[in-house]
């Protein structure tokens, strides 16, 4: 047919119009550059712990951000996006890689558990089919008596019947027939008395020789893996690994400043990572595991002995000190003393006599005790105020105070008719944001101990101009019947800014026996976690545990939980053992950065992000050395890489 314009239609002009191709595949390619683009930006951090941990819970708040319209980006194709395309690419790799090494690395160690769990199975299933065996044995030889019994009597009353009606011959063919009858009896019995008492014998034996069978398995295992160490692999020692002296196995010395929780939680981790069963069957430290010397400034009398202090644990950090403790003995609200004392308890259990502390040991220095004591690695434990600013300057790690405010304390002797956990439970804040007019103040109770005190009320949240009206009299150190007048004895006539909330808060916990004072609540943190110390020819790692690291609050009650969780990591994720190489800083360097990234998501803090941009600070000068000694090359400085995994390079 023609159409009316005049000429015929053609077989490809009759088919539908379709867009252009080449522009739908623009189009294709600049979408999929933005979602790209989006996907790196909001990819989320690397997490270095299992997922139950609850982020929020350790940092003390959650905070709620208000969904906010995106504006409208626009679509346009550049060099960022195709970079952010190979980055994320990059990242997915990686992330792959790690997730494929960890599996690697936990079937081998359910591997390595599981040869003991089958040679324990084993053992157990020979035991109880060799009991069976010597059972039924038993059973067959006392059957056979039973019998015997009953046909003997069956016998003797049947020769009597017959005796009164046989002749003199039959009764002795019959007595003939009977006697060898009850021989032929009387050795079957005897034949299974024999196989009983082998058969119990067998038993015994097979005991005896499932034992040594266990030893011996449990000897070449031990051969096997000290066989795997570089002294026996580099040909230091001979191929007879039976008769190896143990006191010639290298081993790394590591030296943990501070026997407070952190301190002692370190410690007991080493142990329990470098902990075997060696041939002899007997658990106990691996001939390569790492040389621990805890110091400690406090002595022997006054260590273990804060239980003024009490710490809120977490649900999860609780689980997780039950778990590595073997025991259930941790509760929230627990005095420092106890946690000490159970993990100092375990860490003589697993480690043995290497389980000392050096009590009175006052470290100001760390680079002379890195000298003196030629240690591998240094932790240090010490707390905030353990070293001296210059030293931190020197070494890179000063301490930087972030967001800051004066709290007043109250010290309850007693509650009225009222009992701490209780009253902790309520909301006290709103009946003293509502009494005193004050938006933002907070109150918090804190149960306390028996023989000392009731509970500490802290009241925080007051504005500069509020505190600053405050003219301080003196300590306050007479007890007083309510919270108004202790804090009138503190500030006199100027709390009469704050009385109105502290006769709300008194009408509900009716406390009497009250001191007060103010203290200074504080985010703080130091630049670096790892640094470097020098010791003749090598850099030594210097690392910051605890609150000599950083810390926040009382009030938010996350401190000790965030560093336990820290330091569980880091002794988990760095091989301490010697295995042929130096302990280079470089293998902590997962540590700085999930501190860094810490920093980076706690605004308190009040670290610019361009600290995550700066290397790790070089080392300390080395002291001056003496005139006729040659002086080592200069190591390099190395430098950890400064943004969390998974964040995109922009």
């Amino acid at each position: 047919m023609e159409e009316p314009g005049g000429g015929a239609l053609s077989s490809q002009d009759k088919r539908p119009l379709e867009p252009d191709e080449s522009d739908d595949q623009d189009l294709q390619d600049q979408s999929e550059a933005e979602d790209l683009l989006e996907i790196v930006s909001e990819a989320p951090t690397d997490a270095s712990w299992p997922a139950e941990v609850d982020e929020a819970e350790l940092d003390g708040e959650i905070l709620i951000e208000e969904p906010t319209e995106k504006p409208k980006k626009k679509k346009s194709l550049d060099a960022a996006a195709l970079a952010a395309r190979r980055v994320c690419k990059r990242l997915r790799q990686e992330r792959k890689a790690a997730r494929k090494a960890k599996r690697k690395a936990e079937a081998k160690a359910k591997k390595r558990r599981g040869f003991g769990a089958d040679l324990e199975a084993f053992l157990v299933k020979t035991k109880e089919r060799l009991d069976t065996k010597a059972c039924e044995a038993e059973a067959a030889a006392a059957a056979a008596l039973v019998a015997e019994a009953e046909a003997s009597r069956e016998k003797r009353s049947t020769g009597a019947a017959n005796a009164t009606h046989a002749t003199g011959a039959m009764d002795l063919r019959s007595f003939v027939a009977r006697t060898r009858e009850r021989l032929a009896e009387r050795s079957e019995l005897e034949k299974a008395t024999e196989e009983a008492r082998r058969a119990k014998a067998a038993a015994l034996a097979a005991n005896v020789d499932l034992e040594a069978f266990r030893k011996e398995c449990q000897a070449r295992i031990a051969q096997r893996l000290l066989a795997k160490m570089p002294q026996v692999r580099g040909g230091v020692f001979d191929n007879a690994v039976d008769d190896l002296n143990w006191a010639g196995i290298t081993r790394r010395r590591i030296a943990i400043v501070g026997a407070g929780p952190v301190g002692l939680w370190a410690a007991m981790l080493l142990a329990q990572k470098y902990r075997w069963t060696d041939g002899s069957g007997c658990a106990r430290l691996r001939p390569d595991a790492p040389e621990v010397v805890l110091l400690e400034a406090r002595t022997m009398e006054s260590h273990c002995t804060r239980t003024d202090i009490r710490i809120a644990l977490s649900s999860s950090t609780r689980a997780m000190l039950d778990q590595q403790t073997k025991s259930r003995s941790f509760t929230s609200g627990m005095p420092v003393a106890e946690i000490e004392d159970t993990f100092l308890r375990r860490w003589k259990k697993v480690a043995g006599q290497e389980a000392k502390i050096g009590y009175g040991s006052s470290i100001t220095d760390p680079a002379e005790l890195c000298q003196t004591g030629q240690f591998d690695c240094i932790l240090w434990a010490a707390g905030r105020r353990s070293l001296s600013d210059c030293f931190r300057k020197d070494l890179g790690c000063e301490v930087k105070t972030g967001d800051s405010q004066r709290v007043v304390v109250f010290q309850v002797q007693e509650l009225q008719g009222a009992d701490a956990w209780q009253l902790g439970s309520l909301d006290l804040s709103g009946a003293a944001q509502q009494a005193g007019r004050y938006p933002g103040l907070r109150v918090m109770l804190r149960p306390g101990f028996e023989g000392a005190c009731a509970c500490w009320l802290w009241v925080f949240g007051l504005s500069n101009e509020v505190l600053e009206s405050f003219v301080l009299k003196g300590t306050s150190t007479t007890q007083r019947d309510t919270l108004a007048q202790a804090f009138e004895d503190l500030v006199g006539a100027t709390s009469q800014l704050l009385r109105p909330a502290l006769e709300a808060l008194q009408q509900r916990i009716r406390a009497a026996g009250i001191t007060c004072r103010f203290v200074e609540a504080a985010y703080w943190s130091a630049d670096h976690a790892v640094c470097q110390l020098p010791s003749s020819d090598r850099l030594v790692p210097f690392i910051l545990l605890g609150d000599a690291l950083g810390g926040k609050p009382f009030y938010t009650g996350s401190t000790l939980n965030r560093h336990l969780w820290d330091v569980a990591t880091l002794i988990e994720e760095v091989e301490f053992a010697y295995d042929g190489g130096p302990l280079e800083v470089a293998r902590f360097a997962m540590y700085e950065r999930r501190y860094q990234e810490c920093l980076r998501r706690i605004p308190e803090f009040q670290r610019p992000r361009t600290i995550l941009l700066q290397s790790l600070p070089k080392p300390m000068p080395a002291p001056r050395q003496k005139v006729d000694e040659t002086r080592p090359s200069e190591p390099k400085t190395l430098s950890l890489p400064a943004l969390p995994y998974g964040r995109a390079l922009m």
